[in-house]
């Protein structure tokens, strides 16, 4: 369920570029819009646009799970894979979306989801001139100390900081993939 959760998990962008580009602040493009919010989400990131988000986007842009869900649906798959989707968003602390859930309300297989789609977001961050593996830990080393504390399941952090320390091979693996291949 994970797997196809997390194949499938921003589906709901999909859906809503239409709706969404005339809200764009000029010179931002839905490329950029799609690539920083979970970071943007999770708080790892302050506003990384020039202009802020219009209140109007924000709450549009937030119902993209629920699109998804909806998208899955009609797909007939699982409704376990459909439950993780529409919680991908959701933090620990309550301040995701699109519910506010908290960390006993969100499924296991979101917590793992919502944590793989931000470390994809910080090693997207990591700039092409900092390409080494010695970056890459770095920043993830950085963000789990840092930006991890009440937002993500710590079990969740723990067994991502014992697959990393001293895995180069994994953080290889990682750094070349997107977030469905992190959960596998």
């Amino acid at each position: 369920s994970v797997v196809y959760a997390a194949l499938l998990h921003d589906i709901g962008l999909a859906r809503m570029v239409s709706d969404l580009f005339p809200h764009l602040p000029p010179g931002l493009t839905e490329k950029q819009l799609f690539q920083t919010h979970a970071l943007h989400n999770a708080r790892v990131i302050g506003n990384p646009y020039e202009r802020p988000l219009s209140t109007d986007l924000f709450q549009l842009f937030h119902q993209h799970p629920i699109y998804a869900k909806e998208f899955v649906r009609q797909m007939h798959l699982s409704e376990d894979v459909s439950d993780l989707i529409i919680a991908h968003h959701e933090l620990c602390d309550g301040s995701g979306y699109p519910f506010g859930l908290t960390q006993e309300q969100i499924p296991m297989g979101a917590r793992i989801l919502t944590f793989a789609d931000v470390v994809e977001g910080v090693l997207e961050g990591v700039s092409k001139e900092m390409s080494g593996l010695t970056s890459r830990r770095h920043a993830l080393e950085s963000f789990m100390e840092i930006k991890t504390v009440g937002k993500f399941d710590p079990d969740v952090v723990e067994v991502f900081k014992n697959l990393i320390e001293d895995n180069d091979d994994f953080l290889k693996m990682i750094a070349s993939l997107e977030v469905e291949n992190m959960v596998r």
